[in-house]
């Protein structure tokens, strides 16, 4: 109960929203009067509304206000006015004869829900987990994490035992002793937010991103955190990344890349030759990077971003995540089956026979030259390309 009041008021009520969801379902299970059900379902479409143009006020996603509007319209106006004007031509039967009785149809869905809920379950409890390998991940021991929201990202600070993960509800999590333990380091005053990267720059100067152009920075070991704006736009944020010279990089949606000379203070916008979402860029050395994003796009420059190459790349599939190999190649992964290597400051690819079928979210090139695949399938080690 008090995990339920310490939420803030908006997911208070778009829980409750859920809940009346859930029993207006079931009052249209138990309803064999036609005009009530119709009523019904204008009703369950009304809530939907409301909750709909509620998440989008919390979160400020305003496209969702066009689907909480023609929810509205569909839902609660013209379905139910069509269904009405078709009772009243067809003069049909105010009652109708169900294919199985009230009281099975309600046990039916009852079940159906203790299910969904014991399938979600296992889900729910991978929330908050952080495992820690000493032997190249060859075995995971679990962390002590006070928390149980879904962790997304961790960085630690260099030849440092202090590192930080951040992750949904606004959750910041740091460590001092290597990952053995974590604390509550910082939250958000909106919960709907989430981090999407974190990246340690040294002990004291820690940068993380996340969704609708989140931002926050500390410059005092997350003693203090400052929340900032480096977009006009509410873009998602979606990797932080540095170069050996030291330039920092952000890939975000909508064409958005960042750079920083000044180690995160201020952030120029680099030209960009795509408008569809970019998930990392990927600096090779003090002037190359990768760029990887949507429907298989890779590109590459070779004077920090200033020009852009488009490598030539026949399948569309999502790329989340690359790699730099110690032999100068790189391993690019992302959608179930997305795997490509490239050679040669990956001016070229090609698909990669993977023995792995599931989404990637994250690659790290372990020293002895096998490759850990972070994603849907959990920790997964593969042999050297």
């Amino acid at each position: 109960m008090n995990g339920f009041a310490n939420l803030p008021f908006s997911s208070q009520v778009i829980n409750l929203l859920a809940a009346i969801l859930l029993l207006l379902s079931f009052a249209m299970l138990g309803q064999r009067r036609i005009i009530s059900l119709i009523n019904l379902f204008m009703a369950q479409g009304f809530v939907l509304f409301a909750s709909t143009a509620l998440v989008a006020a919390a979160t400020n996603q305003h496209h969702l206000y066009w689907s909480a509007l023609i929810t509205l319209v569909l839902k609660v106006f013209l379905l139910p006015w069509i269904l009405h004007r078709l009772i009243r031509r067809l003069n049909v039967k105010w009652d109708i004869e169900t294919l199985i009785n009230i009281p099975t149809t309600m046990m039916i869905g009852l079940m159906l829900v203790i299910f969904s809920f014991n399938l979600a379950l296992p889900i729910s409890a991978l929330a908050g987990t952080i495992l820690r390998s000493t032997d190249d991940a060859h075995s995971w021991q679990a962390a002590t994490v006070p928390a149980a929201s879904t962790l997304t990202a961790v960085s630690f600070a260099h030849g440092s035992t202090q590192g930080w993960a951040v992750g949904h509800d606004a959750l910041i999590l740091v460590t001092h002793d290597a990952g053995l333990t974590w604390q509550k380091q910082w939250q958000g005053a909106n919960l709907t937010d989430s981090f999407l990267s974190v990246l340690a720059l040294d002990a004291r100067h820690v940068l993380a991103v996340g969704a609708y152009g989140l931002f926050v920075a500390t410059d005092d070991g997350g003693k203090t955190w400052v929340r900032r704006k480096v977009l006009e736009e509410d873009y998602h944020l979606n990797r932080l990344s540095q170069g050996p010279s030291g330039h920092l990089y952000l890939a975000g949606e909508h064409g958005t890349l960042l750079r920083s000379t000044d180690l995160g203070a201020i952030w120029q916008r680099i030209d960009s030759p795509y408008d569809g979402s970019f998930y990392g860029i990927l600096p090779l050395d003090a002037h190359t990077l990768v760029a990887h994003g949507l429907r298989g796009r890779i590109y590459t420059s070779v004077n920090d971003g200033s020009t852009w190459i488009l490598v030539p790349n026949e399948q569309h599939a999502l790329i989340a995540t690359a790699v730099k190999l110690p032999d100068g190649a790189v391993l690019f992964a992302g959608q179930s089956r997305a795997w490509f290597i490239g050679r040669g400051d990956a001016k070229s690819v090609s698909p990669w026979p993977a023995p792995f079928a599931t989404a990637v979210a994250q690659l790290l090139a372990l020293p002895d030259g096998s490759i850990l695949a972070l994603g849907e399938a959990g920790a997964v080690l593969l042999p050297k390309p």
